[in-house]
């Protein structure tokens, strides 16, 4: 069977109720222990800083660090501190054995100041127009940080407190009030002052019973008080102040008038505060000798109502303009007894499961009742309680729900019936047989297309009563849907735990949100969801889906739907009722701040440039959200580089495994309330780069580079301009060769005319002959031996090496070790090509002037080896500068997959070395 609530909360809720609003002291993290506080201020950021027996601590709303000369991680020279106060940025620290100190919040170090006075006590201490004040014990100085100047301004003086307006400096002490003229006091109030605080131009005094005003212009005004009082702090707004009674009550004042003023700060069980300090967040903080508490303002009254019944879940109703209770077992409640709205005995009328109420639902006069056992009707005209007459009405009800004259019910076996109000009958029945997901209908939302929304223990339908079919709306959730609500045209649908899903009328998906949260009914009012939960009570915008939680509120264990009653909204819980106003908080944007950085095991406070070593290095961000009220945990989340937000669980953000380079971090919180804070937290990590690759580095990488595109460009242009010239080379020959053969062609086609002619005579005809051959003649006679003509390479070979000794005074030398008859005409026409290009080139462009020549056959290789007595062949193998003999050598070497190497001799030579394989492919005989 469907049970909303759970038996535990019965017992745990009612404690926990009592044990939040008897002490309204909310848990500092290890502070309330510190019973020997004496000084508390916040800085600049937004951090709380105590001063006491302990040292100096700074508290961020979650977490603690202490500095004294005794803590290690935190050291500072002094450990026992008497007073903290603002100057400027910095915190100046009044010590019990060391004197006067300035420290620096935002790097933990503390200064020296160098005072001259008698003793090493300070008690108390100021900051105001560019100097100090301090008080030891029996006399007041002034140090001046300009000149390094200290003056004594009073001796034989016991002060309680100092304060200041914008023109005067103010001193509470036993035997009065005195203000600070031209280095002198002058005493103003002559009875004796606790404490003091000050505004522009106004000073505030309290003692045990009475309250002092007094301007600066000399305007006085005095209240008495009928409790003492013992500490008094200035609000931060500066418009009103508050006291602290020796009881713990708080009181709150208007310092134009010192009218007394309404509040909603309960009571402290701290009932000998020795100061009070109000926060940025509006936290009124109590130090006293039971340690150091806060006080958030409770804007609710709470109704503490707990019948005699095994659970106490019990449904409120707003009826006849007043509210009312359907108990868990007990029937119908009178809300308030001076006002009752039902009779006395009325729920003798009901049967045993019938005083079981799980519903109320008001329609005019009448007031119908879901219970376990079916629907009842109470009408106020009559004062009657009936059952309401249908059939089967035994069921077990979960919810009612009105519109248009019909009346919905939820049933937790049957499904879902419809009642007609008018006809006064069941006119509809619907369950698992007709569609719907499941039996056990939770919740039902009637819209105005006659479309029927329904949450059941397995999901959510679509009843369609014009067509009579059902739309099963799948949802993978392992909770149940509690609660549904229209609100901005959507349909919010609220589960045990698994947060809000939002749809549009069609039933598609649009958002979700407030995960981990334990719903009960919500109930939309001036554009407003009042979402109860397990967890408090919270307002959810409809529009942007924002979630704030009702401060103080997260004590109390929500059930049943919120109701709006004459400008408040009435929430019930296991333990009464909750009176809230309607008024929606604003939203305090609270400083974002990483308050402590850890890099590999060394920490430093708040956020530093950081810079690693490497991707190993362990970077945690303590993260901080300096809203002290009491509320729900808060929650952060970042993004690197303007990416993608990540939600940071807890409050510590550990990076490692970071690439080199530069990251931007930007971190948001949320306040108290669940509320996104405006103000953000921002920090960079720079990752260095291993040793080979640092900006420097990279630099001269980028040098070498340039270097090198130059000089392929240089090569580049050197192997074209190279290139250029065999082509301008091929050219000259061809053209040289192609004029002789042009010449012989139009002697031999006018010889051919002549012959053809009978009767010519020969004369012209040998004529034409004659110039042929000598043309042929003049060309072989004036061309160079580069071409392999015959059978014979030696005899070849001789005639070049007799060439270029007459015509390049050059020797060349000629061995042949192969039987050259043996070897084909082509690879000796090759074989001469090379020696004839080597040779001509090593003599044109080298300093060679004596060569040999070897041709040998191998291992079935045959070996070319070119010799002189220079360096002729050394740059052969260049393949950027060369010249056409070097490019018809290696055309020859690729033909035949030739090697191709050259050589330095140790003293004076030169050689290039050309390797044929496969010799025996070349031979006559093999062919």
């Amino acid at each position: 069977m469907f049970n909303l609530f759970t038996q535990k909360w019965r017992f745990l809720s009612p404690l926990l109720v009592l044990l939040c609003l008897s002490t309204s002291v909310q848990a500092t993290n290890g502070l309330e222990s510190l019973a020997n506080v004496n000084g508390i201020t916040q800085d600049k950021q937004g951090f709380i800083w105590l001063a006491g027996q302990q040292g100096l601590t700074r508290f961020d709303g979650k977490h603690s660090i202490n500095f004294s000369a005794s803590n290690q991680q935190w050291p500072i020279p002094f450990k026992w501190s008497h007073d903290v106060s603002l100057a400027d940025d910095k915190l100046l620290v009044g010590t019990e054995n060391n004197k006067l100190w300035v420290f620096d919040p935002t790097t933990g170090k503390a200064t020296a100041i160098i005072i001259k006075n008698k003793k090493n006590s300070i008690y108390q201490v100021i900051s105001f127009l560019g100097k100090y004040y301090i008080y030891e014990p029996g006399a007041v100085y002034q140090y001046d940080p300009a000149n390094l100047t200290t003056t004594l301004i009073k001796n034989n003086i016991l002060v309680n407190q100092f304060a200041h307006t914008d023109k005067y400096l103010y001193i509470a002490t036993n035997s009065g009030l005195y203000q600070l003229q031209n280095g002198k006091l002058k005493q103003i109030i002559k009875q004796s002052i606790k404490a003091i605080t000050a505004f522009k131009d106004q000073i505030i005094a309290i003692n045990q019973k009475n309250i002092y005003s007094y301007h600066d212009n000399g305007q006085q005004k005095q209240i008495e008080t009928n409790t003492p009082l013992l500490a008094i702090t200035k609000a931060q707004n500066s418009k009103t102040f508050f006291v602290i009674t020796n009881q713990g009550t708080l009181k709150k004042y208007d310092p134009v008038d010192l009218t007394q003023l309404d509040h909603n700060y309960p009571k402290t069980s701290h009932v000998r505060a020795r100061r009070i300090f109000q926060d940025k967040s509006e936290v009124i903080w109590v130090i006293s000798s039971l340690g150091v508490s806060r006080i958030s303002e409770i804007n609710f009254k709470n109704y503490h109502i707990v019948y005699d019944i095994d659970n106490n879940s019990n449904e409120i109703e707003i009826f006849n303009k007043q509210l009312i209770i359907g108990s868990y077992g007990q029937g119908l409640k009178n809300f308030d007894k001076s006002h009752p709205v039902f009779p006395t005995g009325i729920n003798k009328n009901f049967t045993a499961n019938g005083r079981r109420i799980t519903d109320l639902l008001a329609i005019k006069d009448n007031l119908y009742i879901a219970t376990f056992d079916g629907l009842w009707l109470y009408q106020s005209k009559t004062q009657q309680l009936t059952k309401v007459d249908f059939a089967n009405n035994d069921k077990l009800l979960l919810r009612l729900h009105h519109k248009n004259n019909l009346l919905y019910l939820a049933s937790n076996y049957n499904g879902l019936y419809i009642y007609d109000l008018v006809q006064q009958k069941i006119i509809h029945h619907t369950n698992v047989q007709q569609g719907i997901s499941d039996n056990e209908v939770i919740d039902i939302l009637p819209l105005d297309n006659q479309n029927i929304w329904l949450s059941t223990a397995t999901g959510i339908d679509i009843y369609y009563p014009n067509s009579n079919s059902v739309k099963n709306i799948p949802l993978t959730v392992n909770s149940k849907i509690i609660s549904l609500s229209l609100a901005d045209n959507k349909i919010f649908a609220a589960t045990k735990a698994d947060g809000i899903f939002v749809f549009n009328r069609q039933g598609e998906l649009l958002f979700r949100f407030a995960n981990g949260l334990d719903f009960s009914y919500m109930n939309l009012y001036n554009n407003v969801l009042w979402a109860p939960t397990r967890e408090g009570l919270y307002q959810i915008n409809p529009h942007n889906y924002q979630i704030d939680l009702l401060p103080n509120t997260q004590v109390f264990s929500f059930i049943g739907e919120p109701l709006p009653l004459n400008n408040k909204i009435y929430a019930a819980h296991f333990s009464g009722v909750l009176e809230v106003p309607l008024t929606i908080p604003s939203t305090y944007n609270s400083n974002v701040l990483i308050s402590k950085t850890t890099i590999s095991g060394k920490q430093y406070l708040l956020n530093k440039s950081i810079e690693v070593a490497s991707a190993n290095d362990v970077i945690t961000l303590e993260l901080a959200s300096l809203d002290y009220r009491d509320g729900q945990e808060k929650q952060f989340k970042y993004r690197i580089n303007n990416g993608v937000w990540n939600l940071v669980n807890n409050n510590q953000l550990t990076l490692t495994g970071l690439a080199s380079g530069i990251y931007n971090i930007e971190i948001m919180a949320t306040n108290s309330l669940g509320q996104w804070s405006n103000n953000r937290a921002y920090t960079e990590i720079k990752v260095a780069y291993p040793w080979y690759w640092t900006p420097q580095i990279r630099l001269i990488y980028l040098f070498l580079f340039l270097i090198s595109l130059a000089f392929t460009a240089w090569l580049l242009y050197l192997r074209t301009k190279s290139i250029s010239r065999i082509h301008y080379l091929l050219a000259e020959d061809i053209k040289s060769r192609g004029k002789t053969a042009l010449n012989v062609t139009h002697n031999l086609s006018l010889a051919l005319e002549h012959i053809k002619v009978e009767g010519n005579d020969h004369d012209l005809l040998n004529k034409l002959l004659k110039q042929s051959i000598d043309e042929l003649n003049s060309s072989s006679q004036n061309q160079e031996p580069d071409t392999f003509y015959g059978q014979s390479l030696s005899v070849a070979l001789n005639y070049l090496s007799e060439y270029i000794h007459r015509k390049y005074h050059t020797n060349l030398t000629i061995h042949l070790e192969i039987t050259e008859d043996s070897v084909n005409n082509d690879l000796k026409a090759d074989l001469y090509k090379i020696i004839y290009e080597a040779v001509i080139s090593a003599t044109l462009n080298g300093d060679g002037r004596n060569f040999s020549v070897s041709i040998k056959a191998y291992k079935n290789k045959l070996w070319l080896n070119i010799q002189d007595d220079g360096s002729s062949f050394s740059n052969f193998k260049n393949k950027i500068n060369f010249d056409i003999a070097m490019y018809y050598i290696r055309q020859i070497a690729k033909k035949y997959h030739a090697t191709v190497n050259t050589y330095n001799e140790d003293v004076d030579g030169s050689q290039l070395l050309i390797g044929i394989p496969q010799f025996d492919k070349f031979i006559e005989n093999s062919n």
